[in-house]
């Protein structure tokens, strides 16, 4: 008997999601911060309630057709299909080994493996071939979305190969000091259990084990070096001390400066943590007073690895990394909206955002319907979920990720992968 998820796994409802969770967080975590601006608080609920309508009025359009149509989903893969995900799992590891190769003879003394921010040293000595590879890393988790669904593979070895590839550019990321990539890393993973256990998607027993062996593993291996990040990237300011723009902006909450007073400070990475997750609201706020009225850049950030890409062969002067020029927030999270704005200017950006959530909801259509949407619909789940802290289409190189599943869709079509959809 198929038991009914509580979750709805529906974009809007992750919207909403991700709203609910990030201020219980914000307002029962341990600090209070200043508010810069009542205007830039309007803009920020507007902004996500254009973003709920686009893919509200979609997915209802969808469900008025289908409101009584119940379907099963029966993912078939060939051998040749099943082959290329190896082959692109395999393209990941060994991207990873060459990428980390050039991590470990940087000018630092006694590396430790995600214990340290190195990022400024290598973006300052980094080899063409070290760029190639941190972006063929991130074909890894293509290669998983799609194996997972499938209930009967080919070959043994394909669930534990995909699930490493899965994983692998966490701990590239990782390696340099950067922890956005594992973080999403870990939300696509669990939104992911979440829609195959919707789709009632089962499998021998050894992949079994291997669902739910393997991957508590991998997740805990990741919370691991997470963690010792934030321990190991202490910073030279006291939790009471800490601040976002000017000092004096963030305060300790009492009872909870009483508790790490006791504990003599122990608490301070963990407060770290919840600054980390909690600040993008009062940021944002800030950020609306002081951002361009106009757009700058109009697309290059929303699809910054196509102008990388464009910009390295000389096909456009627009250089993405150049928006550190103009966030007056650089260095600090500010929700979705900030380089919509960035990039579009104010009132552009509105119109751009509503149009975003129309795309969520044709993708919640293409996966109803077992098409193009169906295997990369976790990862835009999660761009909803962590909209109210991260800018979504660049954040965990997600855009990177979607840009691989396009490339590689087509080609496993044609070599026989197929969803096939039963309605009863």
């Amino acid at each position: 008997m198929k038991k009914k998820l509580l979750i709805k796994l529906k974009p809007s409802n992750f919207i909403v999601y991700g709203l609910v969770v990030y201020f219980i967080i914000y307002l029962l975590g341990p600090y209070n911060y200043t508010i810069y601006s009542i205007e830039g608080v309007f803009y920020y609920f507007v902004s996500f309630l254009l973003l709920f309508l686009g893919a509200f009025i979609v997915q209802k359009m969808s469900t008025e057709k289908q409101r009584s149509v119940k379907k099963e989903y029966e993912v078939i893969i060939s051998k040749k299909s099943e082959i290329l995900l190896q082959i692109i799992s395999v393209v990941s590891i060994i991207s990873f080994i060459i990428y980390f190769q050039e991590i470990i003879r940087l000018p630092t003394n006694n590396y430790n493996f995600a214990s340290e921010d190195l990022r400024l040293e290598l973006s300052a000595s980094r080899s063409t071939l070290n760029k190639i590879a941190e972006m063929t890393m991130l074909t890894g988790p293509v290669s998983y979305l799609i194996s997972s669904n499938v209930r009967k593979l080919n070959y043994k070895i394909t669930t534990p190969l995909t699930l490493i590839a899965f994983f692998i550019p966490s701990f590239g990321f990782l390696s340099v000091g950067a922890r956005g990539v594992a973080i999403i890393s870990l939300f696509i993973f669990l939104i992911n259990h979440l829609v195959l256990k919707m789709r009632l998607v089962t499998n021998s027993k050894f992949k079994k084990v291997l669902k739910r062996l393997m991957p508590l593993v991998a997740v805990f291996i990741v919370v691991y070096f997470i963690g010792n990040l934030f321990i190991g990237r202490p910073g030279l300011l006291k939790a009471e001390d800490l601040f976002l723009i000017y000092p004096g902006d963030t305060k300790l909450k009492v009872f909870y400066g009483f508790l790490n007073d006791n504990l003599l400070h122990q608490l301070d990475p963990l407060y770290k943590a919840f600054m980390y997750y909690t600040h993008s609201f009062p940021v944002f706020t800030y950020f609306y007073t002081e951002a361009p009225q106009s757009g700058i850049f109009y697309g290059a950030l929303q699809f910054s690895f196509i102008f990388f890409v464009l910009n390295a062969v000389g096909l456009s002067s627009v250089d993405p990394n150049s928006v550190v020029l103009y966030n007056p927030t650089a260095g600090l999270y500010s929700t979705f909206i900030s380089y919509f704005i960035i990039d579009y200017g104010k009132w552009l950006a509105l119109f751009i955002i509503f149009f975003s959530g129309i795309v969520f909801g044709l993708i919640y259509n293409s996966a109803r319907s077992g098409k193009i949407g169906y295997f990369i619909y976790p990862i835009i789940l999660t761009m909803c979920f962590i909209s109210p802290i991260y800018y979504f289409w660049t954040v965990g190189r997600m855009d990177v990720m979607l840009f691989w599943y396009f490339l590689f869709y087509p080609i496993l079509k044609l070599l026989g992968l197929k969803v096939e959809v039963n309605k009863r």
